[in-house]
This record gives structure tokens, sequence and C-alpha cells, in this order.
């Protein structure tokens, strides 16, 4: 991204792929893909934080919890999240935090309410939401400029100053 990029008065350029900064240096989608990775792993890094005994961070099976599977619909995990980062599945923030909530609903659906794992689901959504909620405008920012293929029009906001 251009580093003039701030707080004050934005124009919106379309381009096609790779995008030229007429400012200090030059951003190409590549670079756009590398920020969009580094960010996400980021925010996921601090919601893994918040599940401080790390119950949420491995896919569940019916070896440790009979029946999961037909219970619940689709399982998540953050190493499962993770991964989605890695192979770029994540085309918009909302489907990422669609995914953090898939693992507290999940859990709290499977789990017997005022369980141990059913409070720790609990007590890590309401603090991963708190803290998605703080972080939705940079990651919508960084996630609308980047495109599939498909789509080799990408948006970049920069300063007019």
């Amino acid at each position: 991204m251009c580093s003039n990029v701030g707080t004050k008065k934005y124009e919106v350029f379309t381009v096609e792929d790779d995008i030229g900064c007429s400012k200090e240096g030059e951003a190409t989608s590549t670079n756009l893909v590398e920020e969009k990775i580094v960010h996400l792993n980021d925010v996921l890094e601090v919601l893994v934080r918040f599940d401080e005994p790390g119950i949420f961070m491995d896919p569940v099976d019916d070896s440790f919890a009979p029946n999961y599977s037909k219970v619940i619909e689709t399982p998540m995990c953050f190493l499962t999240m993770k991964e989605k980062i890695h192979l770029h599945k994540y085309m918009s923030w909302r489907s990422f935090v669609e995914d953090f909530e898939k693992i507290c609903y999940n859990a709290m659906k499977y789990n017997q309410k005022r369980s141990q794992i059913w409070n720790a689901a609990n007590t890590l959504f309401h603090k991963g939401k708190k803290y998605l909620d703080q972080q939705m405008a940079k990651s919508e920012l960084i996630l609308g400029i980047y495109r599939t293929k498909e789509d080799s029009s990408m948006i970049l906001v920069t300063d007019v100053n």
C-alpha cells in the first residue's frame, strides 16, 4: 500500500492486476495478498490467545466427542481457519468472522449449557467479537483490496493530498 495513506480525504482508483503507486515504492497484487495473509494471521493469533487452554485449536472428532459429526454440521477450529488463510479462502472479512463465530456456536451447541467448554466458548465469543469489531474497518479495507484472479480489477484507496 502507498505509504501516504492517512486519515485525510481519499480517492478511489480501479486498476488492473498490478497496482502502481505514484508515491514512494510500488504495490503489486502479490504484496496485497501477502498483506492480507499477514493481517489475518495477526488477527487469528489474538483470537487464539483468548483460548488460553487451547480447547478450540484442533478439529473435534467423534472419538473425543461422541456423535459430534451428527450434531455439528460444519465443524470449525483455529487450525482450519489458519489453513483457510494460507489457501486464500477468505474473500471477505465477514467470512473470517463467521468461521470464528462457528467455533463458538458449535461448542455451545454440542456441550451442555454452563459446562466448562460451553463457558469457555461463551467467553471466547464475547472477547473475540469485541476484538473483531475493533478490527473491522482495517480488515475490510485490507480484504477489500484483494480480489480473486477471475476478477482482476482491484481497488486502491490513496491519499489525494
